[in-house]
């Protein structure tokens, strides 16, 4: 997680596309998973402007997540 302690890398931050790219999804999907607010079974990130921007730590705790979830499902 990033904390005002740690610095932010270029590539640490993605726009929609390439969060899209990442998870190989269509924009209507991308927007039903997006959100600002901290939710399960959401991708984390925050509006700005009229882009998206998404941590790519958020990316990978959503594929996480959903891999877990996927998981539960099977037993």
């Amino acid at each position: 997680m990033v904390t005002s302690k740690d610095e932010i890398k270029e590539g640490d931050v993605l726009n929609a596309i390439e969060v899209r790219k990442i998870l190989k999804i269509a924009e209507p999907l991308f927007i039903k998973i997006i959100s600002e607010k901290r939710e399960p079974g959401k991708l984390f990130g925050k509006k700005v402007g009229r882009a998206w921007k998404i941590l790519r730590e958020d990316v990978y705790r959503y594929l996480k997540e959903a891999d877990s979830c996927n998981k539960n499902k099977d037993k």
